[in-house]
């Protein structure tokens, strides 16, 4: 990432509380993971490494690892990535730092991995947008010949949502946390999820609309859900 954002997600990480849920995005796999994995197994060869980009804390590349034989959780905060670490990991889960913006670092782990598939869950969407590009292409790279990726970002609806209930004094706690180091959800200007996949050379294979529940809360004390669309892709 830029080197301002990457910073501004170690520093996130780092100063976080170590409770459950702490994140937004940080909620029982069974109402997040669980719910996409029938959307992108049938496409996904497991013969392949899974890689679950953006992976936090690890709570859903923990479940991951109960659904497919290998998978890697990469992150670009060295503090998620130790969180991760921290807990039980079982032998066919591990976790490394990445940034997704390094080409260099993916073109290694390329390299190391051969072809993968990848579970991305709101990466691209806090990126700014002259980064987007890049990091859809190397995306791309690690899906090499046989892998698919499963990306599933914020649409710009979910940034109205957000910007409008950030300017009450009330509500969503966990996302204003997130705000306070700089990090903006959902830019995309005029470049969407879709384009931008078929811009770094992949071909869509399915698309559709998701809720991505959240642990955090409304004003009025109801649940923040936030409107999503996910893609699976290979490359063209």
């Amino acid at each position: 990432m830029t080197s301002g954002l990457a910073e501004a997600w170690e520093r996130y990480w780092h100063d976080l509380p170590t409770t459950p849920g702490a994140a937004p995005w940080d909620g029982d796999a069974t109402a997040h993971v669980a719910e996409h994995v029938p959307l992108f197994e049938p496409y996904f060869e497991r013969d392949l490494p899974l890689l679950d980009i953006g992976c936090g804390n690890g709570r859903q590349t923990l479940f991951l690892g109960t659904c497919f034989p290998r998978v890697i959780g990469l992150d670009v905060s060295e503090s998620a990535v130790e969180r991760a670490r921290a807990g039980y990991v079982p032998d066919n889960v591990e976790f490394r730092r990445l940034d997704l913006l390094d080409t260099a670092a993916v073109a290694d782990l390329s390299a190391e991995l051969g072809d993968a598939n990848v579970y991305m869950r709101a990466v691209l969407h806090q990126l700014p947008p002259e980064s987007k590009l890049a990091a859809a292409a190397n995306l791309a790279r690690l899906l090499g010949e046989r892998g698919h990726v499963f990306a599933l970002e914020l649409t710009p609806e979910a940034g109205d949502l957000l910007d409008s209930a950030a300017g009450e004094e009330e509500g969503i706690p966990k996302v204003k946390r997130v705000m306070g180091y700089g990090i903006v959800a959902a830019q995309w200007s005029d470049l969407n999820e879709r384009r931008l996949l078929e811009a770094a050379g992949l071909r869509l294979l399915e698309t559709g609309r998701v809720t991505l529940r959240t642990t955090d809360r409304l004003a009025d004390g109801s649940p923040l859900d936030l409107p999503a669309e996910y893609a699976v892709a290979t490359r063209a």
